[in-house]
């Protein structure tokens, strides 16, 4: 089994949780900026900013900045960072990250919790 089915998109688990949907948002926007940052930058392909633009949804400060500050009021929040990395897999060229069932489906469970338009 692959990280990607053994990490379960937030919609199969706890939706109903605001502080487990919130952490799990939290990490998602986290792994995405760290994810698209490699891509641009990764010494393998060289450097070109215009990789990862279907990520840059993420800069909508609509979306990011209530999910911070809910993440903020979070005392204990367990860091999912890792687990979305490890289930994007390797960076490749061109990026096969957007059409993952897990980023497609967690993409529009945070945006809908956290006040953005998902399309």
């Amino acid at each position: 089994m692959d990280q990607e089915q053994s990490f379960f998109p937030i919609s199969e688990r706890l939706v109903s949780e605001p502080d487990f949907v919130t952490a799990r948002c939290h990490g998602f926007l986290n792994a995405v900026r760290i994810y698209r940052q490699i891509l641009r930058s990764n010494p393998v392909h060289g450097r070109d900013r215009a990789r990862g633009t279907e990520f840059d949804w993420i800069d909508d400060a609509d979306f990011y900045r209530p999910l911070t500050e809910a993440a903020q009021r979070l005392d204990d929040m367990e860091s999912y960072e890792q687990a979305y990395l490890d289930a994007f897999g390797s960076i490749e060229v061109p990026s096969l990250v957007s059409h993952k069932p897990l980023y497609q489906s967690d993409k529009e469970t945070c945006l809908t919790r956290f006040g953005s338009d998902p399309s």
